[in-house]
């Protein structure tokens, strides 16, 4: 939701910038434009998904004669490690 609201933000300073400010010689406005949009793309959050089988609470339990487990160490429920992620993932670093 954060992110569709600040596209918004983007979007609306750009209109206005391009309605109502002018450039002129010196290219003030332009550097104040550039200054803004840099302002506000710096307080982006910066997220980062892991996936569960990229995750270091992951691990699959094999058995001889029984087909693999999948297990996390936060009793998270996944369906699909390939695909699904949560809040807590961090990134195995091996």
């Amino acid at each position: 939701m954060a992110l569709i609201e600040q596209q918004k933000a983007l979007d609306a300073i750009e209109k206005c910038h391009k309605k109502c400010c002018r450039t002129d010689s010196s290219g003030d406005e332009w550097i104040h434009y550039e200054t803004t949009l840099n302002e506000i793309e710096s307080i982006k959050p910066k997220l980062e998904v892991v996936h569960c089988k990229d995750c270091k609470h992951h691990w699959t339990h094999r058995c001889m004669d029984s087909p693999a487990t999948e297990r996390c160490d936060l009793n998270q429920t996944f369906y699909d490690a390939d695909y699904d992620f949560c809040s807590l993932a961090e990134r195995r670093t091996e």
